[in-house]
């Protein structure tokens, strides 16, 4: 039974309550930063960029005093469908057929275009999986909703339901795993009653066919707690749009404020490209 455990499966990283200097920083500026370093990694153009990402990744895991083992068991999972869509990326890139040519198999040829790309695929992605799990053990799901309030706040000045947008980010993390924990307890329930789903079929088709019994009770389970969690909601005096007050209230300190400053300056820099000398050099070792 433990290869449908699909809830483990899907499980990248939890929640740490950890007392670190990460931890500590206003939900808003947590929020900043996450946003700001998923926007660096993907505006990233070169491996000199990359690369020292890598480093700084490492320099916040060890400033959340998260142990190393917790990031990279999150690759490692991530690892198979990280290689499929680096290879797809690789074979399918226009810019990439340039430099010396390494090998040829059939119709395919491997040049030193590709291999660049494809360090700097493998650079990118890992980096963006760190990053993510990193985030996701300093953020609690609650510290994300006040964080998306606080950083839209000014919007509530022209209409905008501020906080109807926090409340349905929360929601919508809360239900993540809620439905991962449902689909386990639906392939369990099917698997005892006769029904084979380690059968990989015939390709996608296959796959496919194997795992189409699942939708049907997985969304009617799906409605089903989105009415007792509208239900318990209305029990407890909810209404949208009234002023509510906060049990825990979290104030904007000194370090938030340099956090954030220190991640938007991360984020020009990445625009900027300050190692583009350095990447024309590194280019060069591949023509």
């Amino acid at each position: 039974m433990e290869r449908y455990d699909l809830a483990r499966q899907m499980e990248l990283a939890h929640f740490l309550p950890l007392d670190s200097p990460l931890h500590r920083l206003h939900p808003g500026a947590k929020l900043l930063v996450i946003l700001s370093g998923i926007a660096l990694l993907v505006a990233a153009r070169g491996l000199s960029t990359l690369g020292s990402a890598l480093v700084l990744i490492v320099l916040l895991i060890a400033a959340a005093r998260v142990p190393l083992s917790t990031p990279l068991r999150g690759l490692l999972r991530a690892l198979p469908w990280l290689l499929v869509v680096i290879v797809i990326q690789v074979l399918t890139a226009q810019n990439g057929h340039w430099g010396v040519l390494y090998g040829h198999l059939w119709f395919l040829r491997l040049r030193g275009g590709q291999a660049y790309l494809a360090i700097q695929s493998v650079l990118r992605f890992s980096n963006l999986i760190l990053f993510l799990v990193l985030a996701i053990t300093f953020t609690d799901a609650g510290e994300l909703s006040y964080g998306t309030e606080a950083l839209l706040s000014p919007l509530a000045r022209v209409g905008i339901p501020v906080r109807g947008l926090a409340l349905t980010v929360t929601i919508a993390l809360y239900f993540v795993p809620l439905f991962a924990t449902e689909a386990d307890r639906i392939v369990k329930s099917q698997t005892s009653r006769g029904a084979d789903f380690s059968s990989k079929g015939s390709g996608l088709i296959g796959r496919v066919r194997v795992y189409a019994p699942l939708f049907v009770p997985l969304i009617v389970l799906s409605l089903r707690h989105a009415e007792n969690l509208a239900r318990a909601m209305e029990a407890r005096g909810y209404v949208a749009g009234s002023t509510r007050t906060r049990l825990i209230v979290h104030r904007l300190r000194a370090g938030s404020v340099v956090a954030s400053l220190i991640a938007v300056g991360l984020l020009a820099a990445s625009v900027v490209d300050p190692f583009s000398g350095l990447d024309h050099a590194l280019r060069a070792l591949f023509t």
